[in-house]
């Protein structure tokens, strides 16, 4: 099944690099591929494993393998003429919108899709009170997170983001000490 899986996903990548071959939407695939490739969880999944901890070759699963390789095929374009593209400031421009103010920024797409859900629902059928009164609280906490200017590096030192970098973090390789000898 693998093999068959891996077959159709090269077949659709190669069926797309034809059909968008030296377009924007190839090139952000490649930048993509790049940001992917360069990211701290991609850097820590793909380690080379150290001698005392069991490692898993997320490669090699029938779940994970193929998307790693679809990502591999898709993104490396991408990466490849992140340099030249055009959507290159935009996403630099997004990016530091998103670290001086994340609160702001996911509130402010947050809002905007909820006014296109409620117009959406609105236009195309008779919404329930209820999913109303849900998109109308979440517009309104999305409309107060649009207020709070708080960055990124402030998130950082709140006692909610330690409670998740300990939560997610890997755990420390274990001492020499703590080994059993034979």
């Amino acid at each position: 099944m693998n093999a068959t899986v891996a077959t159709w996903v090269h077949g659709a990548v190669e069926t797309g690099r034809t059909a968008f071959g030296g377009s924007a939407f190839s090139r952000l695939l490649d930048w993509l591929g790049q940001v992917t490739r360069a990211s701290w969880l991609y850097g820590w999944l793909t380690a080379d494993p150290e001698p005392d901890v069991v490692v898993i070759d997320l490669r090699k699963t029938l779940t994970v393998g193929p998307v790693l390789g679809l990502l591999d095929r898709l993104l490396d374009p991408a990466v490849r003429n992140w340099h030249h593209a055009e959507s290159r400031t935009l996403l630099e421009h997004l990016e530091a919108v998103g670290r001086d103010s994340p609160i702001r920024a996911l509130s402010t797409v947050v809002l905007a899709a909820v006014v296109t859900n409620l117009a959406l629902a609105l236009a195309l059928s008779s919404p329930s009170s209820t999913s109303l009164g849900l998109n109308l609280i979440v517009a309104t906490l999305a409309l107060a997170g649009t207020r709070l200017d708080v960055s990124a590096a402030d998130l950082a030192e709140t006692r909610t983001y330690a409670v998740l970098v300990a939560v997610l973090e890997p755990p420390e390789p274990p001492n020499e000490n703590d080994r059993e000898r034979p």
